[in-house]
């Protein structure tokens, strides 16, 4: 069992639109020092306690849909529309269309086009070693220096989608494989970087 705490999104979790960056894997977060904003695969609604769902990309809702029974569908993709500059996030009491690449929630009502979700990142766990992200093995032994070479080489750690596909990301990449380690060992990193 892992007892490192959860570690919590920068900013509170941001929605992204269809293409945006959402990672797959659940202790994947935004934090400082990427270059992109992450889209949050753990929000939590702090009105009506659930965890936010999210649809596929290319998909949105109708004017008349029901917060309750698109949460209760057991595939959002069966209850949506295409809109193909559109992702779904519901919850039990609300619903929002994210259209942007990325949208931080916007809890004071600052902005007339941030998303007034009353929603927040709800933690990822932290990952345990060895952590496998593509062709890329973290450990506690991993010699840093080899591995970023192979990034550098060309080797993607993590499978990207939607724009970041077509983007040159070799200094994002080695910024999240940095993140799946914890801090001891990412002055490891620091180093190799440096040499």
């Amino acid at each position: 069992m892992n007892d490192r705490p959860l570690r919590f999104c920068e900013g509170g979790g941001f929605v992204v639109g269809p293409s945006g960056d959402l990672p797959f894997d659940a202790s994947d977060h935004h934090r400082s020092g990427l270059t992109v904003m992450l889209g949050c695969n753990h929000l939590r609604c702090n009105h009506c306690g659930a965890t936010v769902r999210v649809g596929p990309p290319g998909r949105g809702i109708d004017e008349d849909a029901v917060p309750r029974e698109l949460y209760a569908a057991e595939d959002l993709a069966t209850v949506t529309i295409p809109k193909t500059s559109a992702r779904l996030y519901t919850c039990r009491c609300d619903s929002f269309e994210a259209r942007q690449v990325a949208q931080a929630m916007d809890h004071e009502r600052d902005s007339p086009s941030a998303p007034h979700m009353p929603w927040s990142c709800a933690g990822h766990p932290p990952p345990s070693l060895p952590v496998v992200v593509g062709d890329v093995t973290c450990v506690e032994a991993t010699n840093w220096r080899m591995e970023l070479q192979r990034i550098l080489d060309g080797v993607c750690p993590r499978p990207l989608s939607g724009a970041d596909a077509a983007k040159p990301v070799t200094g994002r990449l080695v910024m999240h494989a940095c993140g799946f380690l914890p801090s001891r060992k990412r002055y490891r990193v620091t180093i190799a970087i440096r040499r």
